[in-house]
């Protein structure tokens, strides 16, 4: 493992997703781009807005990654 890469997964265990103002550990990678970008909750409520909004296309929040989201995937960190 490089230095780099075992800072990364240092880093990796520290993330928090911000959302209304609540420090949240984020548990949601985005599908295709690999970005962590949700906790729990907003996963949930992303979810909710792509099935009831019509034309609502989902896309990744990471700065100024913008890709299309296809889904997202739970990750778990011991």
């Amino acid at each position: 493992m490089t230095a780099i890469s075992e800072l990364q997964s240092v880093i990796a265990v520290y993330l928090l997703y911000m959302c209304d103002k609540i420090l949240n550990k984020a548990t949601q990678i985005g599908l295709p781009c690999g970005h962590v970008i949700y906790c729990d909750r907003c996963s949930k409520d992303e979810r909710t807005r792509t099935n009831v909004i019509k034309h609502y296309k989902s896309k990744c929040p990471y700065f100024n990654c913008g890709a299309p989201l296809t889904g997202t995937c739970e990750f778990q960190i011991n």
